[in-house]
């Protein structure tokens, strides 16, 4: 660990999802030293995983590749036997079952929870289990939100929405078991590979796009949008994760309402403007605007506004302020109608945005 690393304490606040910690994620993406003090901290903070081997190793560069490569098929993106991935976890030393699943390995960390690798005893299918993590148990609003993101997910069956199978309390904790889809994070493919085609992009924003429009039929807002939240799987479908801060959009009561006024929601680097000013306004247009950040991204390889070491309120003057960045002066190549679309999802009023 190099002088420029946080320390531990910075990392536990981390992954305890704290505020201000954007730059911290940032700088964890690209050191080793510091992802595995991270897991060491994961391993004390949740006993339930103290055995079980780490899966959060980057993906190769030829497998991220083999994604952006696809045509969108319903044929598996790589044209490799998956076979090869599922021997390697099946390493069944450390029988630890919860729910009826074998536990096989951390696949996340966030300040919400954890996300394990799981196989059905029954079924032998993999599974994605996410546990309200330990330190939230007893936080009435964090226990509040996970089942809220159990109602979210459950409801909806989208193929461009990651599934909901199972949820529940079992030996005091909150579980939520998910499809498991095998693939990598738009924000790793960025990392990987570079900025995307205008084509590429374009088909994975049509995707969100359907995704997000299920959400917002069922009366839900997602309220972070971004790339480190939408998977690329390997049958070529992108899907939308991580449902942990949704919110009912419409009919909400009062005492429904689990963030105040001056809580901040969301991921700044890719929040609407009226998100810095009052999480309980959001609406679908919302998550149109972080759509627009989000395709930004994958155009440039950044955000359309830095937040490394600035203020939460200068970014939020950013992404309030009328210049908005231009794809083209980045990217030329760009068609002009498709840099003039970002453009019109990120206007800082939602009156201005495309309405769906």
């Amino acid at each position: 660990m190099s002088a420029e690393c946080p320390t531990s304490n910075d990392l536990k606040r981390l992954l305890l999802d704290e505020p201000g910690t954007e730059s911290l994620a940032e700088h964890l993406n690209s050191c080793e030293a510091c992802q595995r003090t991270a897991e060491f901290l994961t391993r004390s903070l949740e006993p339930l995983v103290q055995d079980l081997p780490l899966l959060l190793e980057p993906p190769e560069h030829s497998r991220v590749t083999a994604a952006i490569q696809t045509d969108f098929s319903e044929s598996t993106v790589d044209g490799t036997d998956s076979g090869s991935d599922d021997q390697a976890f099946n390493n069944n030393s450390n029988d630890a079952i919860f729910a009826r699943h074998r536990l096989l390995g951390l696949l996340g960390t966030g300040g919400m929870g954890i996300v394990c690798l799981a196989e059905h005893l029954d079924l032998g299918t993999k599974r994605a289990i996410k546990f309200l993590s330990e330190p939230r148990v007893f936080d009435v609003e964090a226990v509040q939100r996970f089942q809220r993101e159990w109602r979210a997910i459950g409801q909806i069956e989208d193929p461009h929405l990651a599934h909901a199978l199972d949820c529940g309390k079992e030996r005091g904790v909150h579980f939520l078991v998910l499809e498991y889809v095998d693939g990598v994070t738009l924000e790793e493919v960025v990392h990987q590979v570079g900025p995307l085609s205008a084509n590429d992009t374009a088909e994975i924003g049509r995707q969100i796009a359907s995704g997000l429009a299920s959400l917002h039929r069922h009366g839900f807002v997602h309220r972070d949008v971004k790339p480190s939240n939408i998977v690329l799987g390997r049958d070529g479908k992108v899907r939308v994760i991580d449902f942990g801060l949704a919110c009912l959009h419409e009919g909400v009561a009062p005492g429904d309402a689990l963030t105040g006024h001056h809580q901040l929601v969301g991921s700044p680097a890719y929040m609407a403007p009226e998100q810095f000013q009052n999480s309980r306004t959001t609406a679908p247009c919302s998550d149109l605007y972080s759509l627009g950040c989000t395709l930004f991204m994958l155009l440039t390889g950044s955000p359309p506004f830095s937040v490394r070491e600035r203020s939460i309120w200068d970014i939020a003057t950013d992404h309030s302020s009328p210049d908005i960045p231009s794809v083209c002066k980045q990217r030329p190549n760009v068609p002009p109608e498709f840099a003039d679309l970002i453009r019109r999802l990120m206007q800082p009023d939602p009156a201005d945005r495309i309405p769906n």
